[in-house]
């Protein structure tokens, strides 16, 4: 990465910290932003086929862990990283990625909100969790938490770091307002996203506008490396034109030419895929 990351960036003209650094890790590499005030965000980008990020919060007293990873051959590599940080992982907050935490994070406790664990069992993540199992086998860890904790909606304070926990469709947004940085399930300013429709198309369009309201300066994923304030404009722009152009296709193949025309490097055109499948549902 990193001249691409660290050139976006700092072509969105906003502070996100005092420090960029990267190291190899797996068959990917950890990013790792070291704030004002010595706190620290350690981003691994596992570079699988889905992109898969995840990313633990360092304080001054110990690790708040975000998000698990998809692919069980990740997790050695995830695990060990964090013990080496020496400072104990006190929490792991999941959303969209309801993977075996244990597996890297030993007993350290897993926080879900009522909603992302409702969809977990039988909702939309649950759908999508069935799907990927059977598209890429058994190393796609589909096993639930064991006994996860509950997560209210609101702020918290985890290891001295404030997070704002937020609903996000069927899973969560997690905002840590004294970094100016935030956690939202997918994004990714060159790559296609899940959009269940005209609506939900809308909402992402309101989630971003807000959060560049609010001050944010860096997103973090679980689909896409870390992005700054351009990468939200150009997905603002991105979903405005999904919007336009499935108002004006006649059919789900004639959308995904389309999209694939108007937007040629792109990756992640299986998800172009789910996405035409939501916006032209009875269509081939």
């Amino acid at each position: 990465m990193t001249l691409a990351l660290l050139s976006a960036l700092a072509s969105s003209g906003s502070v996100f910290g005092t420090e960029v650094s990267t190291t190899p890790l797996g068959t990917g590499e950890v990013s790792v932003f070291t704030f004002d005030g010595g706190v620290k965000i350690h981003n691994f980008n596992t570079k699988d086929v889905m992109e898969d990020n995840a990313f633990v919060v360092e304080s001054k007293t110990g690790l708040v862990a975000v998000e698990s990873l998809a692919f069980k051959k990740d997790f050695p590599f995830w695990g060990d990283y964090l013990k080496k940080l020496g400072k104990p992982l006190q929490a792991v907050l999941i959303s969209n990625h309801p993977n075996n935490a244990a597996a890297w994070a030993g007993d350290a406790p897993v926080y879900v909100s009522e909603e992302a664990w409702k969809a977990m069992h039988s909702g939309s993540t649950k759908g999508i969790m069935t799907g990927l199992s059977k598209a890429y086998g058994p190393d796609f860890d589909t096993a639930l938490p064991a006994a996860p904790k509950m997560l209210s909606l609101g702020e918290h304070v985890f290891e001295g770091v404030r997070i704002d926990v937020r609903t996000d469709g069927d899973g969560n947004e997690f905002l840590f307002p004294d970094l100016k940085a935030t956690y939202i399930h997918m994004m990714g300013s060159e790559c296609h996203s899940i959009v269940g429709g005209a609506a939900h198309a809308d909402a992402l369009i309101g989630q971003l506008e807000a959060l560049k309201k609010e001050g944010v300066t860096l997103l973090f994923t679980s689909h896409w490396q870390p992005e700054g304030v351009k990468a939200m404009d150009e997905k603002i722009a991105y979903l405005r034109a999904l919007k336009a152009t499935a108002t004006n296709a006649r059919s789900k193949d004639e959308f995904i030419a389309a999209m694939k025309k108007a937007y040629p490097k792109y990756q992640g055109e299986h998800y172009l895929d789910m996405t035409a499948g939501f916006f032209f549902p009875m269509k081939k």
